[in-house]
Order: structure tokens, then C-alpha cells, then sequence
């Protein structure tokens, strides 16, 4: 049973579901959408037949519930709008059965495009971008992802002392070394950045009190190249600051969704596999929210993976170590405040729950 302080800290994973759902209602928040899944098959050179059903669950799922089936048809045909137009006035009027026939045409031709042994990537990128077309403008104009990263800046402003800034962009050295971009910058309000409109900003390494990496989902076969830009960013800041400030530099990768669980790593599933061949790089990523069931944390050269699954509590460890580490850097630590902000009381704390 979850303690009161458990139940508290239990309230954040919650009220992200809260807001991803009422998100969702307008907006694909999962990345798992199918859009996602053909970006992804084209990206990793999945087999061409595996893209090409990717497409037609796509276009079944967000074309033909629309009704756009017969104009993705006549775009695709190159027929004449206005025809098709009068066509359709020419139905309203009670010639069904010529109307039925041209659809039952249109739709053989479709099929026969898309079983066509000649298909090829460039043909299935056409479509892509013709099924894009035909989607809510919502949607298919959104900046892609920049909601997940409003949900948690927005949170981190509620958690974090108001002498801390929150923002998207980028840090620069003395040297002219810049970053990539990254999804969250927590900085110290009392270092002036170098720019700032609205959220985005260019700061100094000198200033960061940490990073995050913002993801829908948590792919294992992606996991690789996330860690690998968490440490490119993670490097210029450290190599900026050098000595000047040992207190450790928050590097975090949040994940809002993982099927990542306790047999998985055990059995020292993929995910475990690459986070070990990272083990020994100087400038990893050192907290990992897999969802809101697994916080990994790397301990001084390994990492330490948590079963968070009752309380939902990876997000909350994640912000508490975060705020953790800033009142280090500041000086400000004290009993009272580590006693609130991590979650579990007792039985060794989170290290009650460490699997390996």
C-alpha cells in the first residue's frame, strides 16, 4: 500500500496522463501513430513491402474514416476536379448506379497501385505526402513534438525556485562550439542568456544546471542514437565548466511511454545492453525516466535501473533528483527539503526497489 508522501508524488504521473489525454482528443500525441511508424520504416530501410502496409493502415485510418478515399482517388488520377465535382452533383441527383461504378473503378485502380510489383520507396513517399494532404491541418502542421516539451517545461516552472529558467535552444562556449538543439534547458535565472524569445533560448555552459531529452515513446532500436546526442550536448558543457564546479550536471532523457519492465531487464533486455556499452563514456545521459514505471539513475560508473511500477514514481524521482542537483549547485540543501521531495520513506528508499 502507497504511503500519503507516495500518493503525493503519485499525483504527477497522473496529471500527465490527465493532460496527454485531453491532448489527445485533438492532437496525435502518441508517437506511436502510424505517421510515426512509416516515418520510422522509411528511416531504418524496413523491407518495402512492410512500409507499404504501413501506408494502407494509414491511409484506411486517417484517410478513409474521413471520407477522403475518393478524393485521395481523383488527386492520385490526375482527373479533372471539376468533373469529379459534377459527378457528385450528377449522384445527388439519383444517378447512383454510374457513381458506384466510377468509385468501384477507382478503388481497383488504388488496389492494383498498391500491389504493383514496380512499387518503390520514392512511389510510397508520394503517397505519404498525398495521404498528408488530406489530414486536419492540426495535425499535420504542429510543430512535431513541441507539445511534449510544453507539457513538462510547464511543469518544471511550477517545481523548480523561480531563480531558475526553463527553456528550449541552445548553449554555445567561449570557442563558438555550439549544440544541437535541445528539447530542455534548465539554467540559472541570475546568468543573462545570450538570447531568448519566448521559450527559446542560447545560453552559456556556465549557466546550465541540466538537459533533457523529451520522447513520446522509448524504442530500444533508437535508444542508441538518443544517448549518443544526450552525450554530444552533455560534453561541450562539461568541457566548458571543467573544474570550475564539481557538483554533478543534470543529463535526462524522458520517455512519457515504455513497455521497459522488470523481467525485460532482468533479462538484460536490448535497452539494458546498449545502456552498458554507455556505462564508460564520460558524458552520458545520468537520469532516465522509461515511462512512469522505470527511473534508471547512473551510479559513479554503472547504471542502477528502479521498479517504479507501484506509484507510478519514475517521473517523480526524475524532478526530485533534478531539484536535487540545483540546490546543491546553489548551496541550499537541507533535511527538510530532501526529506519531501523523494517519494519513498523507508525500506532504503528507491534503493528498495533497484532490480540490477
Amino acid at each position: 500500500m502507497l504511503s500519503e508522501k507516495e500518493k503525493y508524488h503519485q499525483s504527477i504521473a497522473l496529471e500527465f496522463k490527465n493532460k496527454i489525454d485531453r491532448l489527445g482528443f485533438f492532437l496525435p500525441f502518441e508517437n506511436g501513430t502510424i505517421y510515426h511508424k512509416f516515418r520510422s520504416g522509411v528511416e531504418e530501410g524496413l523491407p518495402i513491402n512492410d512500409i507499404k502496409d504501413i501506408l494502407k493502415e494509414l491511409f484506411t485510418k486517417e484517410v478513409g474514416k474521413n471520407g477522403m478515399w475518393d478524393i485521395f482517388v481523383t488527386s492520385l488520377l490526375e482527373e479533372d476536379p471539376n468533373e469529379y465535382m459534377r459527378a457528385n452533383i450528377q449522384n445527388s441527383n439519383g444517378n447512383t448506379d454510374e457513381s458506384q461504378n466510377r468509385l468501384k473503378n477507382r478503388r481497383n485502380i488504388l488496389t492494383h497501385y498498391f500491389t504493383n510489383n514496380d512499387l518503390n520507396i520514392d512511389k510510397i513517399i508520394y503517397l505519404y505526402n498525398k495521404i498528408r494532404t488530406l489530414t486536419p491541418r492540426n495535425v499535420q502542421n504542429y510543430p512535431e513534438g513541441n507539445y511534449r516539451e510544453y507539457l513538462l517545461i510547464e511543469h518544471l516552472r511550477k517545481i523548480l525556485p523561480s531563480t531558475v529558467e526553463v527553456g528550449t535552444g541552445f548553449i554555445i562556449d567561449e570557442n563558438y562550439h555550439t549544440t544541437n538543439q535541445i528539447d530542455i534547458i534548465v539554467y540559472d535565472a541570475n546568468i543573462a542568456p545570450l538570447f531568448r524569445s519566448g521559450d527559446l533560448v542560447v545560453v552559456v555552459p556556465k549557466s546550465v544546471f541540466g538537459i533533457i531529452e523529451v520522447k513520446t515513446t522509448h524504442y530500444p532500436n533508437k535508444l542508441n542514437e538518443e544517448l549518443k546526442k544526450a552525450n554530444q550536448n552533455f560534453e561541450l558543457i562539461k568541457k566548458s565548466i571543467g573544474n570550475e564546479n564539481r557538483t554533478e550536471i543534470f543529463n535526462g532523457i524522458f520517455y512519457f511511454k515504455s513497455s521497459l519492465t522488470v523481467k525485460n531487464i532482468e533479462d538484460s533486455c536490448k535497452t539494458v545492453q546498449v545502456l552498458r556499452e554507455f556505462e564508460e563514456e564520460s558524458f552520458v545521459a545520468n537520469h532516465i525516466a522509461f515511462g512512469d514505471s522505470v527511473f534508471v539513475r547512473k551510479n559513479y560508473s554503472s547504471f542502477s535501473f528502479y521498479d517504479m511500477k507501484e506509484g507510478n514514481l519514475a517521473f517523480a524521482y526524475f524532478f526530485s533528483n533534478l531539484i536535487d542537483i540545483i540546490m546543491r549547485k546553489k548551496n541550499l540543501t537541507n533535511e527538510a527539503l530532501s526529506k519531501f521531495i523523494f517519494p519513498i520513506d523507508g525500506d532504503g528508499g528507491k534503493e528498495g526497489r533497484k532490480i540490477i
